[in-house]
């Protein structure tokens, strides 16, 4: 398996890039989200990647981000669920962009991406609710997804968006609650983004 490319980008288009790794070319599908932020011709790239093997072809799929590439799997072990339509979800959405509508059930926003119907993006749910809940996005994945989240969380108390945000990061109730207590023994003033930041500091120690 190959989980890692590192080496210079020969060529990029909107379908993926050739990365030169000691004389040796590959090419990667790679996701518009991911695209956005590969370096430009000539400069290296580092990817995270993912090897498709078929008996008719060998294809090699790409990721700047390692949660990126963790959601990506996640995603085409769902049955009817291939690469390419999780290229396609990682092209419209980052990967915290997809943990959290899978996590808050957003069927309509999964149904907007191209080729996914409503069925698809129920099973999706279904399926995946807890395992994206687990899934380690890093410090800045956290935070896209919290904030994901947030937006679509109901008009109520700052502290109570707070909570769930956290719940849905996948952190358990004692915890939440001792981070929540303490964010709000700092007192009033801070916005839902340093309140998280906050909370993200006492939660990992």
């Amino acid at each position: 398996m190959i989980s890692r490319l590192r080496g210079k980008v020969l060529h990029k288009d909107f379908e993926g890039a050739v990365i030169d790794v000691h004389g040796l070319g590959f090419r990667v599908a790679i996701p518009m989200t991911s695209l956005e932020r590969l370096p430009g011709v000539g400069e290296e790239a580092d990817l995270h990647t993912w090897l498709s093997v078929r008996e008719d072809a060998l294809e090699l799929f790409g990721f700047t981000e390692e949660a990126d590439r963790k959601v990506f799997v996640k995603l085409i072990s769902v049955s009817g669920v291939g690469p390419k339509m999780g290229l396609s979800f990682l092209s419209g959405m980052t990967g915290a962009e997809v943990v959290a509508a899978i996590l808050r059930n957003d069927i309509r926003g999964l149904c907007a991406i191209k080729g996914v119907g409503k069925k698809t993006a129920e099973r999706l749910v279904l399926e995946l609710k807890d395992a994206m809940g687990k899934i380690d996005l890093g410090a800045s994945g956290s935070m896209a997804m919290a904030g994901s989240l947030q937006a679509a969380l109901s008009q109520r108390g700052p502290l109570e968006d707070l909570r769930s945000a956290l719940s849905n990061l996948g952190y358990p109730p004692a915890t939440t609650d001792r981070a929540v207590a303490e964010v709000q023994a700092m007192g009033e003033g801070l916005s839902f983004n340093e309140m998280l930041r906050a909370a993200l500091k006492v939660v990992r120690g």
